[in-house]
């Protein structure tokens, strides 16, 4: 994993900055479903589905 997020890191260093805390926080967003891609996405709608039925 850390060397995916390193390399992620060197390929987007144009777009993000240099140090790892713009991608960590990101990569943080999509894991607590703040940021939705396509790879959380359904998971995302089941589970807001889930917490609109119970209310």
């Amino acid at each position: 994993m850390r060397e995916a997020v390193l390399q992620v890191n060197q390929e987007s260093k144009n777009t993000l900055s240099k140090d790892l805390g713009a991608l960590t926080g990101l990569l943080f967003d999509i894991g607590v479903d703040k940021v939705i891609v396509d790879e959380n996405a359904q998971f995302v709608l089941e589970k807001e589905r889930k917490l609109r039925l119970e209310t």
